[in-house]
């Protein structure tokens, strides 16, 4: 495989690992790097002593041998306002408001690029059989990601000296590895950079309240709110807290007015999603996007529908005996605390462990029903059989036996054929999924066999599934035929324009993430 065709295989993997951007640039001395010094001299870095670590002057110096440095950007943006069109009267309505920078509003973006990119170096080593070194970094070594990210091809350096994509603006997150695979460089020698877009703008300069841009594409870290709030340890400058405002944890103001992120693009949907993680959704309080009025109301809603299916399994089979036989003990405290206990059981088991939407609820439901119904079934039983002559009652009794056998033997394999062998499909299907999180509407038995993220994917159809594809950075789909007919257009053939069918093993289909639905469109945000 040729250097070139590497470098597509390697920015096709971190695409379908959630990346929105990824180049490969030279490990080498880039020409920026040549003024770190002179920036360092004026005392522009303030306490961030790691700022002087010499092996910054290259990422050769970083890992020996070093020959590419692969550098992926992750889109951060949402669709709510930017600080700059937050009234301060809005914003302190309430009370006392404090901004926190719009990186900030999620998880810690160190674990979750460095996630990624641990999934992306093993992808790597599974794909090139030769033995190289990879190292990655989220702002935790001795690389300047920006000026790889520049000379990757992803962008230019800005007057703030935020890297600007042309399509999709500066709110990016950046992370890079470093290795000594032979890669080839996005740019080719032929190419240069991206041009500078920023032409004769000085709006991010003239924003800036603590004048932190000294001069274009030059920044004095020492006034920037982000340093004062994030990485000074000591006392704020009494003459820049009141140009400071109200941020308390970073800043986006030159960010917000820059004009190229008027038309970046939001990856996260609106407020009040609720499709959570496979671990969210059962735990008993929730994290991440979900609410909790919102878990407490599909909680309840599976609960109802576990009972209509549970009733109405004892009613088919066992209505007679069951009848019989609360009629007979119900005179008895003892009949009455099971039926209060499994009534008990039932609540607590529905509102903690609903297996709502995923198979095997039903299941859940009986079980709690079934230990106490068999007793009064059979005493129920003994009443019922006490109306016959020996004979038929010897009759019923070895009858009823033989049923039970050949139901267990018929359950036995039932088993086998829904359980097992949809199992084993899984296993088998493994190797068609790109590394990284999916979604998958059975997510309980997929974390099991993958031992990696899970998420589940809603009954409401592609779009939906999309929208939460989107949000949770996820680029893959799988499906399998026993479950919602809502994604009958991916079964039967006529497509999605969300997603591309990629594969297809024992009836088990994992499609890719093509196409943005519109999420954080008003009428179809997902509550």
């Amino acid at each position: 495989m040729t250097s070139a065709k590497r470098t597509a295989r390697v920015i096709e993997i971190s695409r379908s690992l959630g990346f929105d951007l990824c180049g490969v640039a030279p490990a080498e001395k880039f020409p920026e790097l040549a003024h770190l010094e002179e920036w360092l001299a004026r005392g522009y870095a303030g306490e961030m002593r790691y700022l002087h670590d010499e092996r910054r002057q290259s990422p050769s110096y970083a890992v020996q041998g070093a020959r590419s440095v692969i550098v992926c950007a992750l889109n951060y943006n949402t669709s709510f306002p930017y600080s700059t069109g937050v009234p301060d009267e809005i914003a302190s309505q309430d009370g006392p408001r404090g901004w926190i920078a719009r990186y900030a509003w999620n998880d810690d973006y160190h674990d979750v690029l460095g996630e990624k990119l641990d999934a992306l170096t093993g992808a790597l080593h599974n794909e090139f059989p030769e033995p190289f070194e990879a190292r990655p970094y989220v702002d935790t070594g001795p690389v300047v990601e920006r000026v790889a990210a520049k000379y990757a091809g992803l962008g230019w350096l800005a007057k703030n000296t935020s890297l600007i994509h042309e399509e999709s603006g500066s709110w990016f997150f950046l992370g890079v590895i470093v290795t000594t695979l032979e890669l080839a460089a996005s740019l080719g020698p032929a190419d240069v950079p991206a041009a500078d877009g920023c032409g004769n703008c000085r709006l991010c300069i003239e924003a800036c309240p603590t004048s932190a841009i000294v001069e274009p594409y030059v920044l004095d870290a020492r006034r920037c709110i982000s340093y004062l709030t994030i990485e000074l340890r000591g006392a704020i400058p009494a003459e820049l807290r009141e140009p400071m405002g109200r941020h308390v944890f970073g800043c986006d103001i030159c960010q917000d007015v820059c004009p190229w992120n008027h038309r970046a693009p939001a990856t996260a949907l609106a407020k009040g999603v609720f499709l959570v993680r496979y671990e969210d959704f059962f735990a008993l309080t929730p994290s991440g996007a979900a609410d909790l009025a919102s878990l407490i109301g599909v909680r309840v809603s599976a609960l109802g529908s576990d009972l209509v299916v549970a009733l109405a399994a004892l009613l088919l089979f066992l209505a007679v005996p069951l009848y019989l036989g609360l009629r007979a003990g119900w005179r008895l405290a003892a009949v009455r605390a099971f039926v209060a206990l499994a009534l008990l059981i039932y609540l607590a088991e529905g509102l903690i462990w609903p297996l709502h939407a995923t198979r095997g609820s039903y299941f859940h439901s009986l079980a709690a029903f079934f230990p106490f119904a068999m007793a009064l079934v059979a005493l129920g039983g003994e009443t019922w059989l006490a109306r016959f002559e020996q004979s038929a009652r010897r009759l019923a009794t070895f009858g009823t036996l033989g049923a039970v056998l050949i139901l267990a033997v018929f359950g036995l394999t039932n088993w086998d054929a829904s359980f097992n062998e949809p199992y084993r499909a899984r296993v088998a299907a493994l190797d068609l999924i790109p590394p990284g999180p999916f979604l998958a509407i059975d997510a309980a038995a997929w974390r099991w066999i993958s031992d990696r993220s899970v998420l589940i994917s809603p009954s409401d159809g592609p779009e939906t599934a999309a929208c939460v594809a989107i949000h949770y950075r996820v680029q893959t789909l799988v499906l399998e035929p026993a479950h919602f007919s809502a994604y009958q257009s991916l079964y039967d053939g006529s497509g999605s324009p969300w997603f591309g069918q990629r594969a297809e093993r024992g009836g088990l289909r994992v499609y890719s993430l093509n196409g943005n639905p519109g999420c954080l469109s008003p009428d179809l945000q997902i509550r």
